[in-house]
């Protein structure tokens, strides 16, 4: 390992993002995975809304989809 694991901890829950992703996106209509998560990175959040704690934060990830069906698939889960 070359960087510590002390550093601050982050205002957004990485955990519950990737949960997000690996059992609602990326699992199809027929409960089966329709791609595979390679790579997450997030940025740093950002408050929009300091009374109803409301953030913004970058997510950059790399997927791989066994046929543009199945990326569809979850383009329309995004886009819902």
């Amino acid at each position: 390992m070359l960087t510590q694991l002390s550093e601050d901890k982050m205002e957004i829950d990485q955990k519950s993002l990737l949960k997000y992703f690996n059992e609602y996106l990326l699992i199809g209509e027929n409960g089966l995975t329709i791609g595979q998560l390679l790579n997450i990175t997030f940025t740093s959040p950002s408050l929009i809304d300091q009374d109803k704690q409301i953030y913004q934060i970058g997510v950059d990830t790399t997927m791989t989809f066994p046929s543009k069906d199945a990326m569809m698939e979850m383009v329309a889960k995004v886009e819902t």
